[in-house]
């Protein structure tokens, strides 16, 4: 797996999550429409126990990537990986927040998908 395949799990992760929090939402509300006497809310309390669990792995997955982007040992790529993938910036944007050429920003960025794919993704 490349870094840059690796990188676009937080994308993922991130939808996965909004999803699981949008689906939690529409159970709470069936679980408080059903009246009591039906056995359907045990049901419901275990998809949400379930849906909470899967959320939270999610969110600690997202959680490592974005520690090992935070750990690589130069700032500039640090900043570059967080605004391409964390706040899905292209690169034009990012290239006019750090004030850098389209063309330097570019070579930066894949400077920083290799360094971290050599502390992270290299056996």
């Amino acid at each position: 797996m490349t870094a840059n395949d690796y990188l676009k799990q937080i994308e993922k992760l991130y939808k996965t999550i909004q999803s699981i929090l949008s689906e939690i939402k529409e159970q709470r509300k069936i679980k408080s429409e059903i009246p009591p006497n039906l056995n359907f809310s045990d049901v419901l309390t275990e998809r949400l126990k379930l849906l909470k669990e899967q959320m939270n792995d999610c969110i600690c997955k997202k959680n490592v990537i974005l520690d090992e982007i935070r750990s690589l040992d130069n700032a500039v790529f640090i900043d570059i990986l967080c605004k391409d993938y964390v706040e899905r910036k292209s690169l034009e944007a990012i290239s006019c927040e750090i004030r850098y050429s389209f063309h330097y920003t570019k070579t930066l960025r894949r400077k920083a998908l290799k360094a971290f794919e050599n502390k992270f993704l290299t056996t």
